[in-house]
């Protein structure tokens, strides 16, 4: 991604929120954020089931809010000790980013079952690698009942008298997520059911607005290789409807 970044000299916003996609009459798309606002001809939406994370049902501590996160791009985490909670291709891959040598984190990885079952083979394997080299702590068959506030790091009590009652510096937790619809039906987009309605290649029924990604996979959820076929497919029709470049 990098390479192709940088090859393609793509222009790149980091840390920019966006609150409001509105259409305008000559058929282009008024984007404001946090930070700027754009008009552009295209909009292709890929922010994934992330955007809308789950939860778990217990209740986090507000005072918790810089070290109990859903992702891992919101600080960076170096020389902490770090519990990730989940058990698919997301949980796995923090791991192996939060594990990395020169991270110099002491990783904990908790899933509520004895074995891995949703992830992707490579995402197993280089998780299983990892507690076999010792880089991560797997706590399998552990369920968190609460977050206690009685410290200035998180206090995690687990169900299982095993584990008990440990402190970290950071829980991050990767439960999966949800299509974020309020957003999606805000800017206008259809829905059948709880899945927005798409036309030939992820095309909303917005002219000029794709949706990409887990949002265009509906119910059965996506994979970093939909993620890619789809971004493909919505390409295509751009630059052969709208931008008329040679593919």
């Amino acid at each position: 991604m990098d390479k192709a970044i940088e090859e393609d000299k793509l222009n790149l916003n980091y840390n920019e929120t966006i609150y409001k996609i509105e259409k305008l009459k000559n058929s282009s798309f008024k984007i404001y954020t946090d930070k700027n606002i754009y008009e552009l001809r295209v909009v292709a939406i890929a922010v994934g089931m992330l955007a809308k994370p789950n939860k778990p049902d217990y209740k986090i501590p507000t005072e918790y809010k810089n070290s109990v996160l859903f992702d891992i791009t919101s600080f960076e985490i170096i020389n902490s000790k770090v519990l990730e909670v989940g058990g698919g291709d997301s949980a796995s891959e923090y791991c192996q980013f939060l594990a990395d040598e020169k991270e110099n984190n002491e990783v904990y990885l908790s899933y509520r079952k004895n074995e891995f079952n949703r992830m992707n083979y490579i995402n197993k394997e280089s998780i299983e690698a990892l507690a076999e080299n010792k880089k991560v702590s797997l706590m399998l068959n552990s369920n968190i009942i609460s977050l206690s506030s009685i410290k200035s790091k998180p206090v995690v009590n687990f169900e299982e008298t095993e584990f008990g009652s440990r402190e970290f510096d950071y829980v991050i937790y990767a439960l999966g997520g949800s299509t974020p619809e309020n957003f999606l039906k805000m800017i206008g987009i259809e829905f059948n059911g709880p899945e927005p309605i798409l036309k030939e290649g992820y095309e909303t029924n917005i002219n000029g607005l794709f949706l990409i990604g887990d949002l265009s996979a509906g119910q059965k959820g996506g994979s970093i290789i939909w993620a890619f076929n789809s971004a493909n497919t919505a390409m295509k029709k751009i630059c052969e409807q709208y931008l008329k470049c040679d593919i």
